[in-house]
């Protein structure tokens, strides 16, 4: 529901000025989009929920696209809070990873929401790509799982987590790899965006790979 809702703000943004979308329908759709945000926002925030990430990434578009700052600096604050006191040096989001079986699927979701976040931010000149504590930031929690993209044996958090039980968990999340990629340029990032490009991960930013993306040079016949 959470990433639904996303989407939809994605969508609306996408055609917001369009000739056709009257003043009165605009703001119908906001003023519908603000109520079901306000809805979902009566509950206290727990960061150490994914859901409350995922939470945090509606707000933040919510708020981009009603232009409240002070509802831009909640979701703000989600992001803050967890790299002040959940990201390890390691990359491991904790509240994500232990608790039992799943810490892969948290870890992913978390980081590509806390990705998503870092990047609305920027595109409304707020810097989170730079928050970091400890040495630690989203890009820190972002890269941690793509280690474990074709090797699982070192994951310590789910038993018998195989290769394609990872890149499942990937598939509707590899979108924030591609904003990685252009935020940072990691080259370890390469094999992985050699295997999923196209990347189209609607819950994850859309068609990244069209707006984030850069071309992988092919190598030539001796590498």
């Amino acid at each position: 529901m959470l990433a639904t809702l996303f989407v939809q703000a994605q969508a609306f943004e996408l055609v917001r000025d369009h000739p056709a979308f009257s003043f009165i329908e605009r703001t119908r759709w906001t003023n519908l989009l603000q109520d079901r945000v306000n809805k979902l926002s009566a509950a206290p925030y727990n960061k150490k929920q994914v859901e409350n990430l995922w939470l945090a990434v509606v707000v933040m578009a919510a708020a981009i696209i009603t232009e409240q700052g002070d509802l831009f600096e909640i979701a703000a604050q989600v992001l803050r809070d967890v790299v002040d006191n959940d990201i390890r040096p390691r990359g491991y989001i904790v509240p994500a990873v232990e608790g039992g079986g799943g810490g892969m699927y948290r870890q992913v979701a978390s980081a590509a929401a806390l990705v998503l976040l870092a990047e609305m931010a920027q595109h409304v000149g707020v810097d989170l790509w730079g928050y970091e504590q400890r040495g630690v930031s989203v890009v820190t929690a972002a890269i941690y799982p793509m280690y474990y993209y074709y090797i699982t044996d070192e994951w310590g958090w789910d038993e018998n987590l195989s290769v394609e039980d990872v890149q499942a968990i990937f598939a509707p999340f590899a979108g924030y790899l591609e904003i990685i990629k252009g935020r940072t340029g990691l080259r370890d990032l390469n094999p992985l965006l050699e295997d999923l490009r196209p990347i189209f991960t609607p819950y994850a930013g859309g068609l990244t790979t069209l707006t984030h993306g850069v071309t992988l040079k092919r190598r030539g016949l001796f590498g």
